[in-house]
């Protein structure tokens, strides 16, 4: 049995895919294949679970090949692979005439544990996952095969790996730094350039009193970081030498205008010092949309905790639910993840009490968290428990709610014929509540649907649909829906429509005074204007937002406003601006862990160096950037904004001008 093995029973398989391939099933081990496209084929389905299109599998494994010689071997595969499962074939395979997929929890596999670690949140759950998944790391996924799609997932699995390093490394820190330490230098052997697995490696040093050796690995480590990206370590890695805490970035939340509606504050204060402060509670739960709605979430926590401490403990128990619930809706609305989970983790403790269309909403918040993590498969399944709750207690409105959520996850998956069909409903029963923020959100993801499978026209008039359902509201929540159709607008290339409406969302939020909001459309607006040719008024846009961003001590803000202002200079040839920028930018999205930003902030300095000349810096710089995001999800690529799926691409293009001689 090797390292990281497991102990099986003999009705278990177990496959190993990172570092050597291997299928262990019924005491008997298979190590050799009669092709590669065996363990690639398994290694497909293993690492992205869920049905598959025959098509496309085919084409993935076979990409020079006519659509007749890939449907054999297609077949040919599944036949050479249902021979090394081995009895367990008939209970793992499912392939049908147009699909391939696996059951799940009848394989066992070390690509699934790893993937695990980015499913659980909870300490209690997650240090014993991700201990297991780095005990069975072994080396890169399906070593040896070079297809493009291999490449890209082995990258994505070894950022999990290190993310799971890290955050061991964090666990152990205080208790154990010399296990710590373990863990840190296990991420800097993967990822020698990454400045948060280097700062965890010096704070480990610095705890176990090795202060001499942690500044000589500063200097080493600034010295590389150097000579081959031409950029300093980054404020996390120079804190750490000192053991010192980066102090807490407050939350990136809306500011709350504690002007707005006090008549109702006032009525809430004169019930809560009355003889009946019951009321107030109950008018501060009946109130918690409207403090949603005109974007002051934080007033509505304070009036609702402070009508909450008015009663002492004499509050029945259904109240208190509703209270915790209302805390939520605040609190999600905030952005504080962290918090929400925990209010929805103290009602989950209390399901036996909790009525149908209670934990409807439960379960609502519980689909909404996990796609906050990307796990679509779980938040389809809770939205769609949640739908039939909502259905039986014939609440339209909560049936509405299951109806989007059930919509996005449908996407996160994706399955885009589930997604259109819940988006088309969605806006049906939207309309017929007179709904039109819900009718706009369900057409921007129908939207989004149709731009997936590439029916950028129909997109279009989804997203213009969507806007024309925000006609005439004016809140915080309708400017950022039109925001979000601005940027989808962007990414079909309608981007006269998309300026439009990056501009009207910037009056809006400009008229509600809700600088957040301002500092995103002025970001956006700036992006798309240096995109089209206009670099001058970028600059100024983004000299705007980054002040807000600055005020509100927004760091990941700053970052992409900084960003904008890098490329903006780079346009006008005023490189040393440029660098600036960009090194500044660099710095502020590792201080914030947000390596998406932080690749295509390495991919511009490229593009800078190559601009002055410096092409040995470019190419090194353009690698470091591609091999980020090759390590990326698709969402993570589209957080960058509209060129994250193209970026590695550009990356690719950088590396070749400045390197004549082909680079995988």
């Amino acid at each position: 049995m090797g390292p990281g093995m497991p102990h099986l029973d003999t009705s278990q398989t177990w496959i190993r895919l990172l570092g050597h391939t291997s299928i262990q099933s019924g005491g008997v081990t298979v190590t050799s294949f009669r092709s590669n496209r065996v363990p690639a084929l398994l290694g497909l389905l293993l690492a992205e679970p869920g049905p598959h299109q025959r098509e496309e599998v085919a084409q993935l494994l076979w990409p020079e090949a006519d659509s007749e010689v890939c449907r054999h071997n297609l077949r040919q595969t599944l036949v050479y692979l249902r021979g090394a499962l081995g009895e367990q074939s008939e209970k793992a395979l499912v392939a049908t005439r147009s699909q391939i997929g696996l059951n799940p929890g009848v394989l066992r596999s070390d690509v699934e544990t790893l993937l695990d670690t980015e499913r659980y949140r909870d300490s209690e759950s997650k240090r014993p996952i991700c201990e297991e998944a780095v005990s069975l790391y072994e080396g890169p996924f399906l070593q040896g095969i070079e297809d493009e799609w291999v490449r890209d997932q082995r990258s994505h699995l070894a950022q999990v790996y290190i993310r799971a390093l890290l955050y061991l490394a964090d666990a152990e820190m205080d208790e154990q730094p010399a296990k710590a330490l373990e863990y840190a230098e296990r991420a800097v052997l993967e990822e020698p350039l990454m400045d948060g697995a280097r700062a965890r490696k010096l704070r480990a040093l610095v705890r176990m009193g090795e202060n001499a050796v942690a500044q000589l690995e500063y200097e080493a480590f600034a010295d590389l970081l150097d000579q081959e990206l031409g950029i300093t370590p980054s404020d996390a890695v120079r804190e750490a030498l000192n053991d010192a805490q980066r102090p807490p970035q407050p939350q990136m939340r809306k500011p709350d205008r504690s002007n707005v509606s006090n008549d109702l504050s006032f009525a809430l204060d004169t019930l809560g010092l009355g003889d009946r402060p019951h009321l107030a509670i109950e008018l501060a739960v009946a109130a918690t949309p409207h403090w949603i709605e005109v974007g002051t979430p934080g007033l509505g926590i304070a009036k609702l905790k402070e009508s909450v401490a008015r009663t002492g403990t004499r509050i029945p128990e259904s109240l208190k639910v509703r209270v915790t619930l209302s805390l939520a809706d605040l609190t999600y609305a905030q952005g504080d993840m962290v918090e929400t989970e925990r209010l929805i983790d103290e009602l989950v403790k209390k399901k036996d009490r909790l009525s149908e269309s209670l934990w409807a909403r439960v379960l609502l918040y519980q689909a909404r968290l996990r796609l906050a993590h990307l796990d679509g498969r779980t938040a389809l399944a809770k939205s769609k428990t949640a739908l039939a709750l909502a259905e039986c207690c014939e609440d339209r409105t909560l049936e509405l709610d299951a109806l989007m959520v059930i919509s996005v996850s449908a996407l996160y998956i994706p399955d885009y014929e589930l997604a259109l069909a819940m988006s088309d409903q969605t806006t049906t029963i939207a309309n017929r509540l007179g709904h039109k923020l819900a009718a706009s959100y369900a057409l921007l993801w129908k939207a989004r649907s149709l731009e997936a499978i590439g029916k950028k026209e129909e997109a279009h008039e989804a997203a213009l649909q969507s806007t024309h359902h925000l006609h005439g509201l004016i809140s915080p929540k309708a400017t950022n829906y039109r925001m979000g159709v601005a940027r989808l607008l962007e990414d079909l290339d309608a981007l006269d429509d998309a300026e439009a409406g990056y501009r009207q969302a910037l009056v809006e939020s400009q008229a509600y005074e809700d600088r957040y909001s301002e500092a995103m459309a002025l970001t956006y607006l700036g992006d798309l204007v240096q995109s089209t040719g206009r670099p001058r008024e970028a600059i100024s846009l983004h000299i705007k937002g980054l002040a807000i961003r600055r005020e509100l001590h927004q760091r990941l803000g700053a970052a992409t406003s900084l960003r904008g202002l890098g490329k903006a200079y780079c346009d006008l040839n005023e490189l040393h601006a440029a660098r600036e920028a960009l090194s500044e930018s660099a710095h502020d999205y590792l201080s914030e862990d947000a390596l998406p930003g932080y690749a295509s902030v390495l991919l511009a300095l490229a593009q800078v160096e190559e601009k002055g000349g410096h092409k040995p810096l470019a190419l090194r710089l353009a690698r470091r950037a591609r091999k980020l995001l090759r390590g990326m999800t698709t969402y993570e690529k589209k957080s960058i904004g509209r060129s994250g799926i193209s970026l590695i691409g550009e990356a690719t293009a950088l590396i070749e001008r400045c390197n004549p001689t082909p680079v995988a």
